[in-house]
Parts: C-alpha cells; sequence; structure tokens
C-alpha cells in the first residue's frame, strides 16, 4: 500500500504530533517519508532547501513521525544515487556502469548498515573514476553528492576494505 504524504500528516494529526511543532518542518519530514517509502532519490537537505525550512528541526519531526507512527525505516539502494552524482559532476558513463556492478556486488556488506547511502555511493563512483585514470578531485565529488569531504573519505576507506575482502573484486 502506497503511504503518501497526506496519510502521514493526518497520521500525526490524529496522534496530537503536530502540536507545537511548525507546520513547514513537519510536512517536509513527511514527503522525506514519502520519497523514502517510493524510492525517490531526494535528501532531506534537498527537500528542506526547496521550502527554505530547517533541516535540524525537520529531522528531528522526521525521526519522531518514524517512531510515533511506527513507520519502518527505509534505506535507500546507494545505486540509485549514481547517476545522481555523476551527472553533476560529469563522469563518464563506463565508470557509472561500473559503479553500479560494483555497489551491486557488495551492497549487503554488513559495514554499510546505517551508513549514509549517498556517501557510500560517493565512495564507490570516486574509487571507480580513479581506477579508471578519471581525474576527479575527492571534493568535486564530495559537492555533487553534497556530502562533506571526511564524510567521504571515511567511506573510501570503509569500500576499501570491503573491496579487498571481497575475492572476486581484486
Amino acid at each position: 500500500m502506497h503511504r503518501g504524504c497526506p496519510f502521514v500528516l493526518q497520521k500525526g494529526l490524529d496522534k496530537g504530533l503536530i502540536k507545537g511543532r511548525s507546520i513547514r518542518e513537519v510536512i517536509v519530514a513527511c514527503v522525506y517519508i514519502v520519497c523514502k517509502n517510493s524510492s525517490i532519490p531526494r535528501t532531506l537537505t534537498e527537500i528542506s532547501q526547496i521550502v527554505e525550512a530547517d533541516e535540524t528541526f525537520a529531522a528531528r519531526c522526521y525521526r519522531l513521525l518514524i517512531r510515533e507512527l511506527k513507520i519502518g525505516h527505509v534505506q535507500f539502494k546507494p545505486s540509485i544515487f549514481i547517476r545522481k552524482i555523476a551527472d553533476e559532476a560529469n563522469i563518464n558513463e563506463r565508470a557509472v556502469r561500473e559503479s553500479i556492478d560494483m555497489l551491486l556486488a557488495i551492497q549487503n556488506e554488513s559495514t554499510f548498515i546505517g551508513k549514509n547511502t549517498l556517501s557510500i555511493a560517493a565512495a564507490i563512483l570516486y574509487l571507480t573514476c580513479r581506477k579508471h585514470k578519471q581525474k576527479i578531485s575527492q571534493a568535486r565529488i564530495a559537492s555533487a553528492a553534497n556530502i562533506n569531504i571526511m564524510t567521504l573519505r571515511k567511506r573510501l576507506s570503509e569500500v576499501r576494505n570491503v573491496i579487498m575482502n571481497t575475492p572476486f573484486l581484486n
């Protein structure tokens, strides 16, 4: 069953979760829940910027709605973000396809549970670009993925460790 934004918002109203909170941030949280459940690759940051809402408060509203309405936490598949990042950073198609293949091979690793899927996709894309001798900086990939460069570096070390321990990827 598809759970649209009005459904989530109505449930929040029925439980009294909206009282005392900014409706703008609550709606951002509802839209983000719907995007995640529908596998639409939008981040909370993007949605917050579009409606000029406070991202931190929207994140709190999101966690509150998830917890109180008992909505299962859906994690994006990192592969949906690879194309988005590649388009933003002007990365060639060959590197994109290989990144998706690599990601599909390692996506079920326990190392990545609870990690930002955008940062995982960015790290794999960066490694693939380097493998194909495509000159791209970590800063450019981080900027295209809208993540911090330190987050990218942390995911890079984790992805490298997983790849080293996966025999068919060496």
